[in-house]
Order: structure tokens, then C-alpha cells, then sequence
């Protein structure tokens, strides 16, 4: 892929020629006798056309990290928050973002070539028809992949729409402006423009001198444009920024060569939102941001050309829609009665071959006579329908769209391999026979898993269920519907809805804190986590003359020289030849002779790294967690809850905290070489023990039952429940914590315990209630504490400033009240000690 591009001025054909800026001849047959310009044009054209340039340029006056956590909406830039204070290297306030809400980036490509793309339409891209190479997008936490099926290339202007196989389910596309090209230059019309792109970084410090970051196409950097744009010949705009970039804003950002196909967002004053304005195309002159406007009319043609004729059910006709389909030629037909509507679908390995189909006509139906591939084709339904077979047919495409109060019963299976993407805000009632071996991704409005079991019992509505972008709800019709540990929350999450249902889950795919795992149902539902692995869970490898393997996987080895059986764990990813000697070396771990021990020994350093859930729980349920007895490591918890049921931890850890704000993150050597520049801020993870940024987190629980347990409530968090304490240790103000180490990067996580105590009362737990303490509990209060404490045979220490007791009686209960105590007694209290 070429990665840098220009356009440049053909002397041979007076033309403007779209070329990757590694070429160094523009046109064919262009030699130094060529044409020249003279000097009056040379300098028009400049302020025209793109030329030559290195780099997405941001102002060292300000943190590199601010520039970085604005283009990932991290950090205080959060889609929506408002009157965000900016400030320089010196912490001084330069000013507010007061102008519009922080907008939304999530339309915006990540991962491979991050900002070169953005969602205008579940399935379509925009870009810079001179973006030749990228072949695919991701989106959000980039935990998924969407390929280009089609270019769709405008004739004259620098832009292309791509269409992807499948409708994106992770994030909503983002309001394509519809205003004219003067509107859009007018600033009481349009009063913010931002923007974000990973083309070559650059850092301009305040004497205006260039220093060089790294390459493109790495990470994205954002920032803050000026609403001085003017035309750029009839389909874009320009925007000067030439000399020092800290003339021009309090957090600028100049994108350059590299930045190609990179959006900017403009906030409409009189709507009240932001919208896609244009997409980078180059810069002019070496000052002047071009960027290609996205006309309305090429993207309705280009809709149009991708669908069929808009199918309509009579319903006084008393028969189905007949949906016949020949694979072999890629073309179908739906038929009721006289009327009869021509569909396309895959033809050989085209996926764009498939069009889509709208399906109109109240209380339709649909039968598949024979399977379907539609391809890229999708399926909208603006009424209610039910689809069916009777001959066990499948459909496979780009996915359903439900409109808003329409449901569809949808009695057809998948295909192994691929998934149906639901979107639009009504609801898909799924509702076929047997094992459907396909997967489920869902981006918005309801799915009711409702499969029925064939003949021999065996029931599956989906392999695996993916739920994205914050917008959806999946409701359980039964524990049998899908195993709930293909069960996963991706980027901003949505509802799993269990409906009644008892569920046990070995792990919570939990991407974000808009995870929620709730029940809606009057019947409370008993959730069970058993996180842990078991000895027989760990598998035993065998050496691979791949020479390479999973870090921490147990192997065996036949030791033909001792005639032993010895087991090893492997420290690296690549490995050479086993030890020979029973010894450990720089890629091998040797744990000895027996299987059992070294599947046992593994399996506790597995459970001992803890385990977290970023997510939600609401409604009605009882949740309940039993680690082995002995267990270090602790089950983590920074979401939130509001459930009525009970919570029970039985054994091991427990920890309850607040959440430490994601930041973007970027690699040592960046933060090494930004370093160097005098600017210390950028971060190599995204969160950590030091900071002191968190969110809070709020916890209500009908009860807490803690059974041998050591219990935790840390900073930012507040637990409004009853504890009830066995033999446990309960500490409210826990300094110790957890951070996510891979925090906003998908559903995998790794934990590391470490310190942070809140110095701002706005931090410190909070705890409402009442707790109950047994069997030589101890409690210990340091932060803040409202409620009544019931102990027998157990230990109460305070040592926080603000505790108020609440009815409260000791017995067989030691008080101990620390250096800095503050309590006061508002109700009654009595001991039986001194």
C-alpha cells in the first residue's frame, strides 16, 4: 500500500494527477524539456493544489498526550463531555472547548491504517480515492474486521464510499452534512471543526521548529481547526495555517500527506450536532488543509445502484412469499401470486454482486425453497414479517435491519463460519429449529433468542453472541439458547437481558463498562461465576517443530535419556529442544515427573492472577462467586450494580473499586523520543496506579454475603448493601487496587494489583448500610462509613475521619479506634467490652 500520497501538476497534459509521493515523475513521457509554469501560475496552483509533505503536525506548546487522548476520545475528551479545560506544558489554562460537546471519533477507522476511513452508513466508508492499498477497517476497540467489496470511486472528485461485506454492528456511522458548501464556511453556521488522522507526526515547538516523531499510519493524533475555511475549486474546501501552528488554536493540529482520507467534523450550530464534513485529501502550498466534500447525490446513487427493487407482501393474497435462489448464477426471485421480484445475491466469489432488499407490506411472510448467499446483500424490513422454511434452508449476507416498531420472526438458520449482524431499532425474534451453527452480532434494538428444539432435543440459536455499540438488548428465552461463555460484550456493550433464566458463566466477555448482564424478569435468576481453572482443565502440548507455542502452556516430553516423563512450562513464544537434565533454561520451566502436580501447579498460577468484570449487573438476580479455598488471586469488579438479589463470595478475594480513566496509550520509544523534547506526558498504558483521574462506580446489592473471603471496597467506589461477614475480612477504604493493563483494547484483560489512596474526599469509598460480623471477622473502616455495624466474636477497627454509626451493637467484639478517627454515634450504640 502507498501510504504517502499527492496531487500533482502534469505539464505534458496540463492535468492534476492523483500519485504516491514516492513517485518522483507525475505523467507519462514528462521530461525537463517539459512545459513549464510560470511563475504567477506556479504560485496560484499552490494555494490549490496538494503537494509534497511529511507529516500530521501538532503544537508543542501543549501535552502530547492531550493530543493523543483527543483523537481516541480518552481521557477527559469522552464523547459528549463539555467545556473541557485545555491546558499547556506548564499547566496553564489556555482555554475551554466551549463551542460544541466533545465529539463522538468512534465512526472513525482503527487498528490497521487508523483514521483513513469513516463510517457514513452501516455499510459504507468514506475516503480519498487515493487511498489505493487498505483493503479493510475496524472499529471501536478494534476487536473486529470489515473488507471492502467495492470502491466506489467518484469520477472527478478525490473521494471514494466503499461498501463493506457485512452491516458494522460495533458503532453508529457517523451524520454526513447535508449543507451547502457556503453554509459550511459560514462560523455562526458552523461554529467548531475537529478533527483526527495518523499520518507522520510531528511536533512544532513555539519558534515554529519541526521535530520529527515517526512515521504514519501508527497512531491517531486530533485537534482543534479554525473556522476560517474557504473553497477549494467546486467540490472543496481549504483552510490556511501557514506559519507558527500556535497562531491558529489552543490545541492545533495540521494534517498532512499521510493523513489522506482522515474526516473533519463540523458542528452544525443550528442542528446541533456534529456532522461529517469532508475527508483529508492533501495540503496546498505547504499551508493550506484541502479537503474533499462528500456530495449527498453520489452517495444516493451509489445506495441505489447496491439494491434490488423493494419487495411488498399482499397480505390479501393468503400465500408466503416464494424465495427461490440459484447459487450457480448468483440471481432469485420472490414470487406471490402474479407478482414476482428479481433479487441478487454472491455470484462465484463476488460479494458485491449481492444487492439488498427492502421487505414492505404489514404481517409478511417469506418461505426459502432453497438457501440463500446474498453476499454483501442486506435485508431491511420496515414492517413486521416472519421468514421460514420448510426444507431447512439458510440465508446467509450482510445482515438484518429492523425499522424502529417492527418485528421480524426470523425461522432460519446460519451457516458454520459466518454471522448474521443485526441492527436497525426494532426486533428480531429468533425462532428456528435445532442447532444453528452460525454466530450472532448485534449493534442495535432487540434480539429474543426463542430456537426450539428438534426432534432429538438439541437446541442452539446462535454458536456465539456478540453484543456491541451500546444500543442493543439480547433477551434469553431459556439456559439453552446459546452457552453463555460464546457470550461477549465488544465496544460500548448493550444488554444481555437473562430473562428469569439460572445462567453459569466461566468467564464474563466483558470489553467495557457498557457491559450489562441484568434480568427484567419478576423471577429472580441465580447467575453463577466460576471462573477458575481446574487442574484437568490445562491442556498438555507436545513439542511442535513449529518451535513456536503459547506462553504458560504445560508440555510433555518423553526424556529418552533418563527414560523420564518430565513436564515444562514454556517461558517464550518461540522454543528450541527440552533440557535434558530435569533444569529450567531461558524458554523452559521444568516442574517435574508428574502430570497431576504440573496440571495443579498451573492451574493455581492461573487463578491467582484474579479475574475482572468491567461491566454492569441490574435487575433481579442473585450473583454468586466460590473460589477454591486458599485462592490469592481476587475477583475484580469496576463497573457497577444495582440488583436487588443477593451477592455471595465464598473464598478468595473480593474487591469492589472505582475506575481509572482510560487514556490512549503509545509505545516507550514515542514517549522516549517526545521525552527528549522536554514533554514527559505521554503514557505507555492506559491506566495506572499513579493517576488521578478516576470514575466513579456505585454498587447496590440487596446483600452482601461474604464466607472466608477477604473483601476490599477501594477508591471511587460507593456500596450501598447489608454485609453479612463469616470468618472474613471486610476493609472499607482498601488502598489496595487493580489496574487493567490491556483497559479499552477488547474483551482479554491483564490485572495488576498495586496501591492508590484517594486524597480528595470526592474519591474515597463510600459505604451505606449495615454489617453484620461473624466467626472473628474483622472490619476495618478507613474512608467513609454510614450505617449500623451488628459483631459477635469479631474485631472492629476505624480509621477514617468521616464515620457516622448507625444502631450498633458489639459482642465479644473488639473496638479499636485509630490515630485520626472521627466517629460519631448517631443512634444507639452498645458493647460488652471496655
Amino acid at each position: 500500500m502507498n501510504k504517502i500520497y499527492a496531487l500533482k501538476y502534469c505539464y505534458i497534459t496540463n492535468t492534476v494527477k492523483v500519485v504516491s509521493e514516492l513517485a518522483r515523475r507525475v505523467c507519462k513521457g514528462s521530461t525537463r524539456r517539459g512545459k513549464r509554469l510560470s511563475v504567477l501560475t506556479s504560485l496560484a496552483l499552490s494555494a490549490l493544489l496538494p503537494t509534497v509533505a511529511g507529516a500530521s503536525t501538532v503544537g508543542g506548546n501543549n501535552p502530547y498526550q492531550t493530543y493523543r487522548d483527543f483523537a481516541e476520545n480518552k481521557g477527559q475528551f469522552q464523547a459528549g463531555a463539555t467545556n473541557i479545560p485545555i491546558f499547556n506544558n506548564k499547566g496553564e489554562l489556555v482555554g475551554h472547548l466551549d463551542k460544541a460537546p466533545m465529539v463522538d471519533f468512534s465512526s472513525v477507522n482503527v487498528s490497521s491504517n487508523p483514521g483513513v476511513a469513516t463510517l457514513i452508513n452501516p455499510q459504507y466508508i468514506a475516503s480519498v480515492k487515493h487511498n489505493k492499498g487498505y483493503q479493510s477497517v475496524s472499529f471501536g476497540d478494534g476487536q473486529n474486521s470489515y473488507h471492502i467489496v467495492d470502491r466506489n470511486e467518484h469520477s472527478s472528485s478525490d473521494l471514494h464510499t466503499p461498501r463493506l461485506d457485512k452491516l458494522v454492528t460495533e458503532v453508529a456511522p457517523a451524520t454526513v452534512t447535508s449543507s451547502s458548501t457556503a453554509d459550511i464556511l459560514n462560523p455562526s453556521k458552523y461554529s467548531a471543526f475537529y478533527r483526527a488522522g495518523s499520518g507522520s507526526q510531528y511536533i512544532q515547538d513555539s519558534q515554529g521548529k519541526r521535530h520529527w516523531v515517526t512515521g504514519g499510519y501508527g497512531y491517531l493524533t486530533g485537534g482543534i481547526l479554525p473556522t476560517s475555511f474557504f473553497y477549494h475549486g467546486s467540490d472543496g474546501i481549504q483552510l490556511y495555517m501557514g506559519g507558527n501552528i500556535h497562531d491558529h488554536s489552543i490545541l492545533p493540529s495540521f494534517g498532512e500527506a499521510g493523513d489522506s482520507g482522515s474526516p473533519l467534523f463540523g458542528w452544525n450550530t443550528a442542528k446541533g450536532q456534529w456532522e461529517l464534513v469532508g475527508v483529508y485529501s492533501g495540503v496546498g502550498g505547504g499551508t493550506n488543509l484541502i479537503y474533499s466534500l462528500i456530495p449527498q447525490s453520489f452517495l444516493s446513487q451509489i445506495y441505489s445502484e447496491d439494491n434490488d427493487a423493494p419487495v411488498f407482501f399482499n397480505a390479501s393474497s393468503g400465500a408466503p412469499l416464494q424465495w427461490k435462489f440459484d447459487s450457480s448464477t448468483g440471481t432469485g426471485s420472490l414470487k406471490q401470486g402474479s407478482d414476482e421480484y428479481a433479487m441478487h445475491g454472491q455470484k462465484g466469489s463476488d460479494l458485491n454482486a449481492g444487492k439488498n432488499l427492502t421487505f414492505l407490506g404489514h404481517n409478511g411472510q417469506i418461505d426459502l425453497e432453497n438457501s440463500v448467499t446474498q453476499g454483501a446483500g442486506s435485508l431491511t424490513f420496515t414492517d413486521d414479517y416472519t421468514v421460514t422454511t420448510s426444507n431447512g434452508s439458510t440465508w446467509t449476507g450482510a445482515g438484518i435491519i429492523v425499522d424502529k416498531d417492527a418485528s421480524v420472526n426470523w425461522q432460519v438458520n446460519g451457516v458454520k463460519g459466518d454471522n448474521l449482524h443485526k441492527i436497525g431499532e426494532g426486533t428480531l425474534v429468533v425462532q428456528g429449529t435445532g442447532v444453528n451453527e452460525g454466530g450472532l452480532k448485534v449493534g442495535d434494538g432487540t434480539v429474543v433468542l426463542n430456537q426450539q428444539a428438534d426432534s432429538s432435543g438439541h437446541v442452539q440459536a446462535f454458536s456465539s453472541v456478540n453484543i456491541a455499540s451500546g444500543r442493543p438488548t439480547v433477551v434469553l428465552a431459556d439456559n439453552q439458547q446459546v452457552n453463555p461463555d460464546n457470550i461477549s460484550w465488544g465496544y460500548r456493550g448493550g444488554v444481555l437481558d437473562v430473562n428469569g433464566n439460572d445462567l453459569t458463566f466461566h468467564k464474563l466477555n466483558a470489553a467495557d463498562y457498557g457491559a450489562t448482564l441484568g434480568n427484567s424478569s419478576d423471577k429472580t435468576a441465580n447467575i453463577t461465576l466460576d471462573y477458575q481453572t481446574h487442574p484437568a482443565d490445562v491442556k498438555v502440548n507436545e513439542w511442535s517443530s513449529s518451535n513456536r507455542g503459547t506462553v504458560g502452556s504445560l508440555y510433555i516430553y518423553n526424556n529418552p535419556y533418563t527414560h523420564t516423563v518430565d513436564y515444562f512450562i514454556l517461558k517464550t513464544s518461540s522454543y528450541g529442544w527440552f533440557p535434558t537434565g530435569q533444569v529450567s533454561n531461558e524458554h523452559w520451566e521444568y516442574v517435574g515427573h508428574d502430570q497431576n502436580s504440573a496440571q495443579a501447579l498451573l492451574a493455581n498460577r492461573i487463578n491467582n492472577k484474579g479475574y475482572l468484570y468491567h461491566g454492569k449487573l441490574l435487575g433481579n438476580i442473585n450473583f454468586s462467586n466460590k473460589a477454591t479455598p486458599g485462592t490469592t488471586g481476587a475477583l475484580v469488579m469496576d463497573g457497577s450494580a444495582n440488583m436487588s438479589g443477593t451477592f455471595t463470595q465464598e473464598n478468595g478475594r473480593l474487591t469492589i473499586q472505582g475506575h481509572p480513566v482510560i487514556h490512549a496509550s503509545t509505545s516507550q520509544s514515542i514517549a522516549n523520543t517526545v521525552s527528549s523534547l522536554g514533554d514527559n506526558s505521554v503514557l505507555t498504558q492506559p491506566t495506572s496506579f499513579t493517576q488521578d483521574d478516576w470514575e466513579n462506580r456505585t454498587f447496590s446489592f440487596g446483600s452482601l454475603v461474604l464466607k472466608d473471603t477477604d473483601f476490599g471496597l477501594g477508591r471511587n467506589a460507593t456500596l450501598n448493601t447489608t454485609i453479612q461477614a463469616d470468618n472474613s475480612s471486610v476493609t472499607l477504604g482498601d488502598s489496595r487496587v487493580f489496574i487493567d493493563k490491556k483497559d479499552g483494547q477488547g474483551t482479554a484483560f491483564t490485572l495488576e494489583e498495586g496501591t492508590s489512596v484517594a486524597t480528595k474526599d470526592a474519591d474515597k469509598s463510600v459505604f451505606n448500610g449495615t454489617v453484620n460480623l461473624d466467626n472473628q471477622s474483622v472490619l476495618n473502616i478507613n474512608e467513609i462509613f454510614n450505617g449500623g455495624i451488628q459483631a459477635n466474636n469479631s474485631t472492629v477497627n476505624i480509621s477514617s475521619d468521616s464515620a457516622v454509626l448507625e444502631n450498633s451493637t458489639l459482642t465479644s467484639t473488639a473496638l479499636n479506634l485509630n490515630k485520626g478517627a472521627n466517629v460519631l454515634a448517631s443512634q444507639s450504640f452498645v458493647s460488652d467490652g471496655p
